[in-house]
C-alpha cells in the first residue's frame, strides 16, 4: 500500500520481509478491513464543554500558583500588550463578534456557578478592587470609571433578549443577598454570639490624612472635590469661606477634654450638664434618648428652643444661667449643685470651671457689670428720694462688625446697657434683651450671633460669635450660608486643637442644634418667599387643602408650599 510489500518466504530468491511497525500494520489491517457505516461526528455537549473549561481553569490556576510575583506580573502585562494590539488591529465586524462572544461567555460562566462560587467571585472582585483603589491616582480613577461606563455600554448593546434576561435575574439575586446579608443579626446562644455565615465586605476608608491646602482641614480621599487633588467642598468651599479661628483653648479645660483621670472621666462622662449648669441661656427640647447598653445617642424630637430670662429670677423660683454669674462664686455653687440634673457633676470641677468663664467670657462680664449698674442706679435713686430707672442690657449692639477679623470680645462690645423709657420692654431694633426682673423667657432666634456662645460656654469660652445672614465669603460676592458656617466649624484641623470634635455628647448636642437651626433658616425662607418661588402655580393643592377643611369644619391656617427643590417636599 505504501510501497513495501512482503515476499513470499517460499520465493528461494526472495529478499528478508521488511516489518512494519505496529501503528502501520494496525492501521494497514484497518484500511483493508471491509467498509462500515461511518458514524457521524457531533459536537460535544455543554456539559464536555464545561469540564474541559473547569480542567482549562483548574490548570491555569496551578500553574498560576507555582509562579513568583514577578512572573505573574510580567504575563498579565504581555498579555495586556497582546490584547491591545490584537483589538487595535480589528476591524468593526471582528470587534461586535468578541464584545458578541465575550457576552455569551460570561454569560454561561455565571449561569453555572453555584451560590458559593459566585459568592467567592463576588468577595474576590471587591477584594481586588479595594487594592487598586488605594493605589491608583486620581487620573487613574476617572480614566478607569469611563472606561468601565463605556464597556458597560458596548456590552449591553450587543446582549441578546436572553442574556439580558439572565444579566437581570443575576442582579435581583444579588441585589437578594446583599439585603439578607445586612439584615442578618448575630444570633444568641447561651452566652457565645456568632455569626452564621455572614460576610459583611469591608469599606475602608483609608487614613484621615489628606490636607485642604486652603483651611488645612483634615480628610479621607474619597472626599476630594471632583477633579481636584487637594481641595474639599465640606469644609471651607474649596476656599471660598474662612472664618476666624477660635481664640486659644484653656489649658485647664483641655486637660479635662482628654485627660485620663478621675475628675477628666466624670468631666466627659458629664459634660452636657457641665455645659447646661454653666450656661447663659437655656436649650430646651423634647429628648429622646435610646436606653441600652448602646453608644450614646443625643435624640430630640419637634423643635428646640433657646430662651434667656432676666437678671433676677422671680421669688418662687431659684436663680438659674446667667442670673448665676451676679452672685459669689461659693452661692452659685451651692444653687448649682441643689439642681437634680447636676448630681453626677464634682464640686471640684464646677468651681474650677466657674472661675474660668467668670475670667475670661464677655458674658459674664455683661451680667456683672448691669448688676453694678443696678446698685449704682439704686444708691442714686436713694439719695435723690426719686423712683429706681428700668435697665435693660441690649446685645447684638452693632451687626456690621466684621467677624472675620475680631479678636477677644469685652462685655462693652458685644452689649449695652439703656434705660427702658417707656417701660413697656420692647426692643424693635435688637434681638435679644435682659430685664431686671420679667416674669417670662425670651426666645433667642437662631440667627442670633450670641446663641451659640451663651448656650455652648465649653466649647466657646471667650464668647466666639456665631452666624449672622450679612457674612460674606472671600470673594465678597455672596452670603455665606448657616451650613457653610457649621461645616467650616466642625473641621479637623491640621496641628490644631478644635475643642468642638472633642467633646463627645456634647458634640452630638452641637450637631442636632446646627442641623434644627439651618432646618428652621430654610423652612423660614420658603415661608417668607413664595412669591419669588411662584407658589402662586400651586393653587390647585391650596383650593384643594380649604375645600378639605370646610369639609371637615376646621380652620385650614395659613397654607405655605414647599418649593420642589426643599428636601421632603412634594
Amino acid at each position: 500500500m505504501y510501497g513495501l510489500e512482503e515476499e513470499s518466504p517460499e520465493d528461494p530468491g526472495a529478499s528478508q520481509p521488511i516489518r512494519l511497525p505496529q501503528n502501520l500494520q494496525a492501521f494497514r489491517l484497518e484500511e483493508e478491513a471491509p467498509d462500515e457505516p461511518e458514524t457521524p461526528i457531533t459536537p460535544a455537549s455543554d456539559s464536555h464543554i464545561d469540564q474541559r473549561r473547569q480542567y482549562k481553569t483548574t490548570w491555569q490556576e496551578q500553574r498560576r500558583k507555582n509562579k513568583t510575583a514577578e512572573e505573574d506580573d510580567r504575563r498579565r502585562r504581555l498579555g495586556s500588550e497582546r490584547e491591545r494590539k490584537r483589538r487595535h488591529q480589528e476591524t468593526s465586524e471582528e470587534s461586535e463578534l468578541r464584545h458578541r462572544a465575550g457576552v455569551e461567555r460570561e454569560w454561561r460562566r455565571h449561569l453555572h456557578e453555584t451560590l458559593e462560587e459566585s459568592e467567592h467571585r463576588h468577595r474576590t472582585s471587591a477584594e481586588r478592587e479595594r487594592q487598586r483603589d488605594l493605589h491608583e491616582t486620581l487620573e487613574e480613577s476617572e480614566h478607569r470609571h469611563q472606561a468601565d461606563v463605556e464597556r458597560k455600554q458596548e456590552r449591553r448593546l450587543h446582549e441578546t433578549p436572553e442574556i439580558r434576561e439572565a444579566r437581570r435575574a443575576e442582579d435581583a439575586l444579588a441585589h437578594g443577598q446583599r439585603r439578607r446579608h445586612s439584615s442578618q443579626r448575630p444570633e444568641s446562644h447561651g452566652e457565645a454570639l456568632t455569626f452564621s455565615n455572614v460576610f459583611p465586605e469591608e469599606d475602608d476608608l483609608g487614613p484621615m490624612n489628606v490636607v485642604c491646602k486652603h483651611c488645612s482641614a483634615l480628610h479621607f480621599k474619597g472626599e476630594l472635590a471632583m477633579r481636584k487633588t487637594d481641595e474639599f467642598a465640606e469644609c471651607c468651599q474649596t476656599g471660598k469661606v474662612q472664618l476666624p479661628d477660635l481664640q486659644p483653648y484653656p489649658n485647664e479645660l483641655k486637660q479635662l477634654l482628654l485627660g485620663q483621670d478621675r475628675s477628666s472621666q466624670n468631666f466627659w462622662d458629664n459634660i452636657r450638664s457641665y455645659n447646661s449648669a454653666l450656661a447663659f441661656a437655656s436649650l430646651g427640647a423634647k429628648l429622646d434618648i435610646p436606653s441600652g447598653r448602646g453608644p450614646y445617642c443625643f435624640k430630640v424630637h419637634g423643635q428646640i428652643y433657646h430662651r434667656i430670662g432676666s437678671l433676677h429670677p422671680n421669688t418662687d423660683q431659684p436663680p438659674s444661667y446667667g442670673q448665676l454669674y451676679i452672685l459669689d462664686s461659693a452661692i452659685a455653687l451651692q444653687e448649682r449643685k441643689s439642681n437634680k440634673a447636676n448630681e453626677g457633676c464634682l464640686d471640684d470641677t464646677l468651681q474650677q470651671l466657674d472661675q474660668i468663664i467668670r475670667k475670661i467670657s464677655p458674658f459674664a462680664e455683661a451680667f456683672q457689670l448691669m448688676h453694678e449698674v443696678e446698685k449704682a442706679e439704686i444708691e442714686r435713686a436713694d439719695r435723690e428720694k426719686r423712683d429706681t430707672l428700668n435697665y435693660m442690657m441690649v446685645f447684638d449692639i452693632d451687626r456690621r462688625l466684621d467677624r472675620r477679623r475680631y479678636n477677644i470680645l469685652r462685655a462693652n462690645e458685644i452689649a449695652a446697657i439703656i434705660v427702658d423709657e417707656g417701660g413697656d420692654g420692647e426692643v424693635p431694633s435688637h434681638e435679644i434683651a435682659v430685664h431686671l426682673r420679667e416674669g417670662q423667657l425670651r426666645v433667642i432666634p437662631v440667627t442670633s450671633t450670641e446663641c451659640d456662645p451663651m448656650v455652648y460656654p465649653l466649647l466657646f469660652p471667650h464668647g466666639e460669635m456665631g452666624w449672622h445672614p450679612n457674612m460674606k465669603n472671600t470673594q465678597g460676592e455672596r452670603n455665606i450660608s448657616m451650613l457653610q458656617f457649621y461645616s467650616f466649624r466642625i473641621a479637623q484641623w491640621l496641628n490644631k486643637f478644635n475643642p468642638i470634635v472633642h467633646s463627645g455628647k456634647l458634640f452630638q448636642q452641637y450637631l442636632v442644634d446646627a442641623y434644627v437651626k439651618v432646618e428652621e433658616t430654610r423652612l423660614n425662607y420658603q415661608r417668607y418667599n413664595q412669591k419669588q418661588l411662584r407658589a402662586e402655580s400651586y393653587r390647585g393643592l391650596a383650593d384643594y387643602v380649604a375645600t378639605a377643611a370646610n369639609q371637615q369644619h376646621i380652620a385650614p391656617g395659613r397654607v405655605v408650599i414647599l418649593a420642589s427643590s426643599f428636601p421632603g417636599s412634594p
